[in-house]
């Protein structure tokens, strides 16, 4: 390690000593010189994200021509490898089957709307059903414990104890 070459050359005679060879520690590239580069990829974390595609039309009038044809294809009972030929065909477009139903599926949820006579009906149907599962879910609490051999309890005392442990900050 510690002996010395030399090296000579025509015209050119120098001396060097050998040096063990040290690995540099990697160093980040700065700033300048990323945006100098233009071959430069930077991870895809970091990359721009590609804007979101057109949001589902809310009505059959904003639709796109293939949504159209989609919806109408669909409300005639065609299949939907008929749907996926016939958009092929008109538009020169091949839409894959499960983007098809999706949009359908999507499209069929924006464009149901809900009779305003209709809406304290749901109202008061949410809160029985709430109501409801209120009741039975300390019932089934109660069956849980019995099944996992646990004591046998009313699911209003459960109830009440969970509500206990709660305000004691147990749960």
């Amino acid at each position: 390690m510690g002996e010395s070459k030399d090296y000579s050359n025509d015209d050119v005679q120098f001396h060097e000593k050998e040096i063990p060879k040290l690995t540099p520690s990697p160093r980040k590239r700065s700033r300048a010189k990323i945006a100098e580069d233009e071959d430069y990829c930077s991870s895809p974390s970091k990359r721009d994200t590609a804007s979101p595609s057109k949001t589902a039309p809310t009505c059959l009038e904003e639709a796109s021509d293939v949504e159209r044809l989609i919806w109408q294809l669909k409300e005639e009972k065609k299949s939907w490898s008929e749907i996926q030929t016939t958009i092929e065909k008109t538009f020169g477009q091949l839409i894959k089957m499960s983007a098809l139903t999706m949009k359908y599926t999507r499209m069929k949820r924006n464009f149901a709307v809900i009779n305003e006579a209709d809406v304290p009906y749901l109202i008061e149907g949410k809160k029985a059903v709430d109501a409801q599962f209120e009741r039975e879910r300390w019932f089934k609490v109660a069956a849980e414990i019995e099944k996992q051999g646990g004591g046998k309890y009313d699911g209003a005392v459960l109830q009440k104890k969970f509500k206990q442990l709660e305000k004691d900050g147990l749960v």
